[in-house]
């Protein structure tokens, strides 16, 4: 990898993670007491991030270092959500239920795409119509005879 390369990679990750903490160049730059046009400069790859500002970053960003070096190809824990479900699966691991929830998981993704495909395709998932059928029978034995 290119040192540009590089650059570039470490400035996209820092626009992720400095989104993600919903701050702005401005309010970053204030944190680490440093023009906000160098953030810009940063995050568009024009100029590296040198050993001290990058530990400055992570603790401004409350990051471990690692994250800046993280391609598309890598797959890495980044959002405090993703982190929080990781160390409940550890815990889960702890108290031998992991089969269970990757079960349940695996169900509730499955009936998510289910919704998708009939949402995409125009028609009425099965609980909409299944409702549906239920309303409707509920007014026919409503209606005076």
């Amino acid at each position: 990898m290119k040192l540009q390369d590089l650059n570039i990679l470490m400035g996209r990750n820092l626009r992720k993670l400095r989104l993600e903490r919903s701050l702005t160049q401005d309010q970053l730059a204030d944190r680490l007491r440093v023009s906000s046009n160098l953030v810009t400069k940063w995050e568009a790859g024009r100029k590296g991030i040198g050993k001290k500002l990058l530990v400055k970053l992570c603790k401004a960003l409350n990051v471990k270092p690692s994250l800046f070096y993280v391609d598309e190809k890598t797959t890495y824990i980044t959002s405090t959500r993703e982190r929080d479900i990781v160390c409940m699966l550890r815990e889960a691991e702890k108290m031998g239920v992991v089969e269970t929830i990757e079960q349940f998981c695996t169900f509730i993704v499955g009936q998510a795409r289910k919704k998708e495909r009939a949402v995409n395709k125009g028609r009425a998932t099965y609980a909409e119509s299944s409702c549906a059928k239920r309303r409707g029978s509920a007014t026919l034995s409503e209606s005076p005879a």
